[in-house]
């Protein structure tokens, strides 16, 4: 917490001011304002000096409590409001300066930061919290031998000068010296017990030790001696999300907004948690009781917004973020959504932009900086997305979501060991964590040691989140290995010791029977017991209705197929598998314009089920002439609730590449690949995709790249099928130079 803590040292050096007698209803109010922060009710003393402040305004000592009060709720705005009132008040108030000054250096404005600090030099040429702020200011000029000069003149003179070893341990941090960094701040605290700032520096210090416990105690420390200070409640949440604990993270957000309502970060934060945890509606309640709580709130449009987003409804929301950032210029998750839709959206440049801007606002947004990684993943921009991967992991050294990223660059770059390492240390820092199972496990198969593979996605299996996948995975490893009959055996024994579904292992057994030979039908019959039964116990297995599709496309008499779907739906209307079956159906027998409303019918009882959004869009935009305006936002809705479908990419791809946006196109086109390898044993991908992918950088005039990988598809494809004639037609076209 780098760049928090820096704010926090730095505003901690502010000395108290003694007021002045004042008249009997001011005194009385200050008084009962002190006596309520001192019982933690600090709301009613923040309304009890407000009150002071109507009685006397000209008063800078009550706009001075009221800094310290803000400071202390983490209302920073309020605060610099509060101590800008002193200034206008009294020009050369030292404390206020020395705040303000503050404010502005975490805020990287270093030259008015310096301005105010000059003014109070002026007053006190000697004030060390000047001198030492002012060296900060030296720091985030990049002026760091003149900075560590004034904090080692300072620690000469007084050599237990907390804040000054403080700021020497922040030094040691920056520099990645962990136990120099621990030394300096154990010290400051040994002479400043109490100081916020410092345990939770320290805190950070033995959380990047992988000192989990020793971090965890001084929070829990912090937290017991001011149980009502809800900044105190969100910092131990924050830990306790980076330890991994989002149970315990959530019941201290929880107190931190029974405390606070307006402390949006800890909504938002809850609000993810909730939606991580499946639990939509506890999410929806979460933002729309600030509405209830504090219907003034400058937070309202963030979290109305939020809710647009759960609603699908992406250009409404982007909106909402938009009115946020003009309300609230620094808040950082405003400029994350925004940015994270607007790249969603095609709006790359905002996009950009707005993530950007938050993680200058805030260094440990993690999600922006794992979208801008992501981004410049697909842009092949490896070292841009190096450079983020590691600002996470220099904050967050286990991160799960930046640690793949990292193992990912170091794939592409050929590492193989290294990329090993970081999935073995992912296993062994979250051992109930199947990313790093199914990570290692890909490896492993793809340096063919087939044996460590099978354990590692056995042990995958054993997570209810991954338990299809990597079933999936095993399944087709078996099968390579073993061939279909015995992979269906091994898989029977696996399912015991996993937590694979009933309806999970009849869909995978029905994809390993796709590949046998059928000479009576017995086996098609089988597969579509196996897969319908699938979809009645759980109808989002998307998978089954592509084997339903291909058992389908193999019938004599597709026109007896549909009709025994139309009659089924005659009775039960509401039936999602059947209907999505109709559709697939009506696809084959080219019947579009039927298919997608058919496809219409399930988004309106279902408006999120990706895969008739992708089939719809796809539909629009190639085969109906359709709106492809309407096309591009069923794919983004497709691909929100299929992330990981390399086919959903290639519709984005497509739409964009028709729409005139061969760069955009370009960009979902190597994602699609990129996908698409991911997910195959042998890093096959779909003919289509790469088709496309051809098409795409011919057009950006890269027709050498493209004919190389036209050439390569006319090789691997039958030489009959409609798709080899397509291509020889596209090959013939480039090298003529059409």
């Amino acid at each position: 917490m780098r760049h928090f803590v820096l704010f926090l040292l730095t505003l901690s050096i502010l000395c108290s001011c003694s007021s002045k007698k004042p008249e009997e209803e001011y005194a009385q109010l200050i008084k009962e304002a002190e006596e309520y922060e001192n019982s933690e009710k600090l709301e009613e003393a923040r309304i009890t000096l407000l009150n002071a402040a109507n009685v006397m305004p000209d008063r800078a000592d009550v706009y001075v409590r009221l800094g310290k009060l803000y400071s202390k709720l983490g209302r920073f705005p309020d605060a610099v409001g509060s101590y800008q009132s002193v200034v206008n008040i009294e020009p050369r108030n030292v404390e206020a300066l020395l705040y303000l000054s503050a404010i502005q250096l975490a805020a990287k404005n270093t030259e008015l930061a310096e301005s105010q600090l000059n003014k109070v030099l002026e007053v006190e040429p000697n004030n060390r919290e000047a001198l030492l702020l002012n060296a900060n200011v030296d720091r985030a000029a990049g002026r760091s031998d003149a900075a560590r000069k004034v904090i080692e003149k300072l620690l000469a003179e007084d050599p237990n000068y907390s804040l000054a070893l403080a700021n020497m341990g922040s030094f040691a941090l920056a520099e990645g010296r962990l136990e120099d960094a621990e030394k300096y701040l154990s010290k400051a605290l040994i002479n400043d017990p109490e100081n916020g700032p410092i345990q939770l520096a320290l805190a950070d210090i033995y959380f990047r030790q992988n000192l989990d416990d020793k971090g965890e105690a001084i929070l829990r420390t912090m937290v017991g001696q001011k149980p009502k200070n809800p900044g105190l409640r969100s910092s131990l949440a924050e830990f306790l999300l980076r330890k991994g604990d989002s149970g315990g993270a959530s019941e201290e957000f929880k107190a931190a907004l029974a405390q606070d309502p307006q402390r949006h970060q800890a909504r938002d934060r809850l609000f993810d948690l909730m939606l991580a945890k499946g639990e939509a509606q506890a999410a929806r309640d979460i933002a729309s009781d600030l509405r209830k709580e504090s219907p003034q709130s400058t937070g309202i449009p963030y979290f109305e917004g939020r809710l647009a987003e759960l609603d699908n409804k992406p250009e409404e929301a982007l909106k909402l973020y938009q009115q946020t950032i003009l309300s609230m210029p620094g808040f950082s998750p405003a400029l994350r959504r925004a940015g994270l839709i607007e790249l969603g959206l095609g709006k790359i440049e905002p996009g950009l932009e707005h993530l950007n801007q938050s993680v200058a606002s805030n260094p440990q947004d993690v999600v922006a900086h794992v979208g801008l990684a992501r981004h410049y993943m697909m842009e092949r921009d490896f070292s841009s997305a190096t450079r983020h991967v590691d600002s996470v992991l220099s904050y967050f050294p286990r991160h799960v979501g930046a640690n793949v990223l990292r193992a990912d660059l170091l794939l592409i770059d050929g590492k193989l060991d290294a990329a090993r390492k970081v999935y073995e240390a992912l296993i062994e820092a979250y051992p109930n964590n199947p990313t790093g199972y199914l990570k290692l496990a890909l490896l492993e198969q793809k340096a063919g040691n087939s044996e460590a593979a099978s354990k590692l996605y056995t042990k995958a299996a054993s997570f209810k989140e991954s338990a299809l996948l990597a079933l999936q995975k095993l399944a087709l490893l078996y099968r390579r290995d073993y061939g279909t009959p015995d992979a269906i055996k091994r898989l029977s024994e696996v399912r015991k010791s996993t937590r694979v579904t009933d309806a999970q292992y009849d869909l995978v057994i029905s994809i390993l029977l796709l590949s046998q030979p059928d000479p009576d039908g017995s086996i098609a019959k089988q597969i579509r017991s196996l897969a319908t039964k699938a979809l009645e116990e759980d109808s989002h297995l998307i998978p089954a209705y592509l084997v339903l599709a291909q058992i389908d496309a193999r019938s004599q008499n597709m026109q007896a197929v549909i009709s025994s779907y139309r009659s089924f739906l005659e009775k039960n209307q509401g039936h999602l598998p059947t209907r999505m079956m109709l559709a697939l159906a009506l696809e084959h027998q080219k019947e579009f314009r039927e298919a997608a409303d058919q496809y219409k019918q399930i988004l309106q009882a279902s408006p999120r089920f990706g895969p008739a959004a992708n089939n719809l869009a796809w539909l629009l935009a190639e085969q109906l002439n359709g709106n492809l305006d309407e096309a591009l936002s069923l794919a983004q809705t497709a691909k929100a609730a299929m992330p990981e479908d390399g086919g959903v990419s290639d519709t984005l791809g497509w739409i964009n590449f028709k729409k005139g946006s061969p760069e955009l196109a370009l960009s979902f086109l190597e994602d699609a690949v990129r996908l698409e390898e991911k997910s195959s044993p042998d890093n096959s991908v779909n003919p289509e995709i790469l088709f496309h992918l051809a098409k795409v950088k011919a057009s950006l005039g890269r027709e050498d790249e493209a004919i190389k990988i036209l050439d390569q598809l006319h090789v691997d494809l039958p030489k009959e099928s409609d798709m080899a004639a397509r291509v020889r037609e596209e090959i013939l076209r480039l090298r003529a130079g059409k």
